[in-house]
């Protein structure tokens, strides 16, 4: 009998998958930093930015799909630059793609700016327009035209963006500084113009000097204390502790905590039901009958949507109905 060949493609297929994940996590890295990182200083819990710097062993390294997204930023950091360097060329623009890092020493700061952009102005003088670059969802891209859009995100990464724009330009002796974000799904690319907000600065060197003095002193800053920024921390094992509920405001509810308590201990049983139907689903698309047995139980498939269509096409789908046979000999005796 001959070797089934999709078997064998199945097993291919799993092994590229595979082959594909661990060379991502092969490249997952967990490095000392020095400094604070002109890309996050914006960050709104100074905890954080604390532990970055003086707990980075206790970091929890990303896994392998965020060591995908930062892969593909690379490229796409990459592709944007050449095709802006196009798109300059015809203007008679220039620019100078900076891969040499800075570093300020006073507020300990470092990064490294995307391009300058250059522009000839009247009388032999040149603007130099510094520019980020950042890759984004379609929903993020859509939502930004202007810099108060930055600063008004709901995600606190994507305000990052205007700290450390702030930051670049306060360092470049720079008013004027562009945005570059390129939508990730159709490619098209906008152009923000930022100017630096002194005030705004100001209140973020104020932040540094205080958080320096925390490092420098090894006394962690206060928690933010904000589900959605502590759920995904990488040192949310090291920060959220026993003690932090005496740093909340404490509400005495039998009720909720009984119920929140019967939630928790359901979960591992929730996960085993749903990997169970989804173990039932896979294999019973396999039946080749709309009903049969299986052990004691009886199995219906019922096919919703156009009679007439394959189901091959995804224009419906199968629905599962089981009954324990066992039960129904059980109702007749």
């Amino acid at each position: 009998m001959a070797e089934d060949p999709t078997l064998n493609l199945q097993e291919i297929c799993y092994d590229l998958t595979q082959a594909g994940i661990n060379r991502l996590k092969s490249q997952i890295e967990r490095n000392p930093v020095h400094s604070n990182w002109a890309s996050q200083i914006g960050h709104p819990c100074s905890r954080y930015l604390y532990y970055n710097r003086v707990n980075w062993r206790d970091r929890d390294p990303h896994n392998f799909v965020l060591q995908s997204i930062f892969n593909e930023g690379t490229k796409h950091e990459k592709d944007t630059i050449r095709e802006i360097q196009e798109d300059c060329d015809i203007r008679g623009w220039s620019i100078v793609a900076q891969q040499d890092r800075f570093y300020d020493e006073e507020l300990q700061v470092g990064g490294r700016i995307d391009l300058d952009i250059i522009i000839p102005m009247d009388a032999g003088e040149i603007q130099t327009l510094p520019c980020e670059i950042k890759s984004c969802a379609p929903h993020t891209w859509n939502a930004i035209d202007t810099q108060e859009d930055i600063l008004s995100a709901k995600q606190y990464y994507v305000r990052n963006y205007y700290d450390q724009l702030m930051a670049y330009l306060y360092m470049h002796n720079k008013e004027w500084g562009i945005l570059v974000l390129k939508n990730k799904i159709t490619g098209l690319r906008k152009y923000v113009p930022i100017r630096l907000d002194y005030d705004r600065f100001t209140d973020t060197i104020k932040k540094l000097e205080k958080l320096n003095e925390n490092i420098k002193n090894k006394v962690p800053p206060d928690r933010l204390l904000d589900f959605d920024v502590c759920d995904e921390c990488p040192f949310k094992k090291i920060c959220i502790t026993e003690d932090i509920k005496f740093e909340l405001p404490k509400m005495d509810n039998d009720l909720l905590l009984q119920a929140i308590t019967q939630k928790e201990a359901q979960k591992e049983a929730h996960k085993a039901y749903e990997s169970a139907m989804k173990t039932i689903k896979e294999q019973c698309s396999r039946a080749t009958e709309e009903q049969f047995t299986v052990g004691d139980y009886l199995v219906k498939r019922s096919w919703i949507g156009p009679k007439q269509i394959p189901s091959y096409l995804r224009e419906g789908y199968w629905t599962n109905r089981i009954k324990s046979l066992v039960e129904k000999k059980k109702n007749e005796t």
